[in-house]
């Protein structure tokens, strides 16, 4: 009966150990394989909302006709000065040019320079871009239009090693990226069931997945959109580790230690 429960504790305190397949990303890809997505492109068109801000500069070959499209304005750019260092003294704040970002409206509209309101919800930055260039071919000839999404931003939470919100210039983002920006999954983290929630149309939308599948490729999931929430869970171990169990793992482990000593005294 001792040695039964011997074996019984030991297997237990075993079993909450992460396996190795816990801890890999993308697993069952021979060293010598070549793995193809199916369609990695079908995610990476983002689609233009309400609250989303928009960089619109517009370029071409007379510099005084696109000016009145690319609004700039001054706003002060205060430098700290240092009494330790004396070369920092010499600094002054100083005036420099903002480019104005363009707000898109609860309507879905923004309002361009001398074109007036343009509907740009529901749309592609590519969609946008053909849309201004039409707006403005009784202004300019030939004009050179780009556009980006000036708040980009996503929240990881849960298991990672530092969880937020964090902005980034480039509209195109892979889950995979982004938890490298929160310092990736901790040891506590489940890989194998990552939570995205999404705000698409006005609902809010939800997918699971499995980081140690190499379908994650082919997930409409995979690039992520602006405002994604990333959600990580803990594994079973987070609540040995945590500090209201500390005294359970001891005692746990005292009695595996006691339990084995048993076993092997029976056994001589």
């Amino acid at each position: 009966m001792i040695r039964n429960w011997g074996l019984f504790l030991i297997v237990f305190i075993l079993s909450s150990c992460l396996s190795q397949k816990d801890l890999v990303y993308v697993r069952n890809i021979d060293i010598n394989e070549k793995y193809i997505a199916k369609d990695l492109n079908k995610s990476k068109e983002l689609i233009i909302g309400t609250g989303d801000q928009l960089i619109i500069m517009v370029d071409g070959a007379d510099r005084e006709s696109i000016r009145p499209f690319n609004y700039q304005q001054d706003v002060p750019q205060f430098i700290m000065k240092s009494e330790q260092d004396p070369s920092l003294r010499l600094m002054q704040s100083e005036q420099g040019p903002s480019i104005r970002s363009y707000l898109v409206d609860s309507n879905g509209d923004i309002t361009f320079p001398l074109v007036g309101k343009i509907r740009v919800n529901g749309l592609t930055k590519a969609q946008i871009t053909s849309l201004i260039d039409e707006k403005l071919k009784p202004y300019l000839k030939n004009p050179t239009i780009t556009v980006r999404l000036e708040n980009f931003q996503i929240s990881v939470l849960g298991e990672v090693n530092r969880p937020g919100k964090y902005s980034t210039q480039n509209d195109r983002i892979t889950i995979l990226e982004a938890l490298s920006m929160a310092g990736d999954i901790t040891i506590y983290g489940k890989k194998r069931n990552v939570l995205v929630t999404r705000e698409l149309n006005g609902k809010i939308e939800f997918a699971r997945l499995d980081l140690t599948n190499p379908e994650i490729f082919n997930s409409e999931y995979y690039f992520l959109k602006q405002n994604d929430v990333i959600y990580v869970e803990p594994n079973r171990m987070r609540p040995l580790n945590s500090p209201n169990s500390l005294g359970q793992l001891t005692i746990i482990s005292i009695a595996t230690t006691l339990v084995s000593s048993i076993v092997l005294f029976i056994k001589k």
